[in-house]
């Protein structure tokens, strides 16, 4: 039976996920027993800091690395109570997350093209209010994806 590198990596990669839910799923549920909210909020945050750090480390985006840390959190059993007390974190990261997106607009790009910046304008803000009030006027109730994101 021939044994190469790449067969090894492969069953080790295989394996690997099942370790790390495993191990997430005890140590989260060893914190949660210990019945301390606070620890069982750094855990969590740890964990998915970590995941952005390896993923980075890898040569892959630390946000890809966090996202998917955040997917593992959001499928153990512990997602409602890790979701109550991490809900004020949401709130606020949210906002830090469209401040950084809104500091990397380039200001000269957008004054080297005022027309094209205009002309988006008048067709995507008329688009928005057509689609926003197609979706009033249907049965379904309307849910922002983030609070406070009305207009």
């Amino acid at each position: 039976m021939c044994c190469s590198k790449y067969s090894v990596c492969c069953c080790c990669s295989r394996q690997r996920p099942l370790v790390s839910r495993r191990l997430l799923h005890g140590l989260l549920g060893w914190v949660a027993r210990r019945g301390h909210e606070e620890s069982f909020v750094l855990v969590s945050l740890c964990v998915v800091v970590a995941a952005a750090a390896a993923a980075h480390a890898v040569g892959v985006s630390a946000a890809l690395g966090a996202f998917l840390a955040g997917m593992v959190l959001g499928e153990s059993d512990f997602r409602h109570h890790m979701e109550s007390h991490l809900r004020p974190f949401r709130d606020v990261l949210s906002g830090v997350f469209f401040v950084t997106i809104g500091l990397q607009l380039d200001a000269a790009q957008i004054l080297s093209a005022p027309l094209a910046v205009l002309a988006w304008l008048v067709v995507l803000v008329p688009v928005k209010i057509l689609l926003q009030y197609a979706g009033l006027a249907g049965d379904a109730p309307v849910r922002p994806s983030m609070p406070g994101a009305r207009a």
